[in-house]
C-alpha cells in the first residue's frame, strides 16, 4: 500500500492518469483511491434509516472510495453488490455498509 496525499483540485483531476501509469507496471496488482487511510482518519456523521416505525439516527464512520477499492483491497461483500461505473448514481446516492 502506498499513500499519496492528493488534496488540490489540480492533483485530484490527475488521478485517472496516475492510476493508468501505475497499472502499466507489472509490479502493481491494483490501484484504487480513498479519502482516508484504512483504520485512520475516517469522518463521522449521523445516519438515519427508516425502520418503518421511526427514524433512529446514530453516528457512523464513513470514507469515500472509488469503484476499484473493494477489489484492490480484496474485500469480499457478504451481500449486495459493489459500486458500478455503469450506474451513475452510485457515486452520489449509494453506500456500502461495513458490518464491523
Amino acid at each position: 500500500m502506498v499513500h499519496i496525499d492528493l488534496t488540490t483540485e489540480d492533483a485530484l483531476a490527475k488521478i485517472p492518469v496516475l492510476k493508468e501509469k501505475l497499472l502499466s507496471s507489472p509490479l502493481v496488482d491494483g490501484v484504487a483511491t480513498a479519502g482516508f487511510l484504512p483504520g485512520v482518519g475516517m469522518g463521522r456523521r449521523p445516519l438515519s434509516a427508516d425502520n418503518g416505525e421511526s427514524q433512529e439516527s446514530q453516528f457512523v464512520y464513513f470514507g469515500r472510495v472509488d469503484y476499484d477499492y473493494l477489489q484492490t483491497m480484496e474485500i469480499k461483500l457478504l451481500a449486495g453488490r459493489n459500486y458500478d461505473l455503469e450506474r451513475s448514481n452510485d457515486a452520489t446516492q449509494n453506500i456500502i455498509i461495513n458490518e464491523s
